[in-house]
């Protein structure tokens, strides 16, 4: 039997979230089952769906992405991170790959 992937979309641009919403779903073993727009929404459905990735933003607007991250692998190890940004800022690359 054939499992999709299944994926929590978190960014705070409603259009970023769509674009990846019909980016993954063209693909037949993906499945988006959840999005958030900030840190705190992105925590609580990982530990209410447990999602098996997670595509994160960097720059969520109440918690910064690698804190997100870390918290994720604390709650839900299991979940895969797949972090997002426009920045090139290496704090940002160093806080994710420190996350885990």
């Amino acid at each position: 039997m054939d499992q999709s992937i299944r994926v929590l979309l978190a960014d705070d641009h409603p259009t970023v979230r769509v674009g990846l919403r019909v980016l993954l779903e063209r693909a037949p073993d993906i499945d988006v089952v959840a999005e958030a727009e900030d840190g705190q929404e992105a925590l609580a459905l990982v530990e209410e769906l447990a999602p098996d990735v997670g595509v994160l933003d960097c720059e969520l607007p109440d918690i910064e992405g690698p804190q997100v991250a870390a918290e994720i692998e604390r709650l839900c190890p299991s979940v895969q991170v797949l972090a997002l940004s426009a920045h090139d800022d290496e704090r940002y690359v160093r806080g994710m790959l420190d996350a885990g």
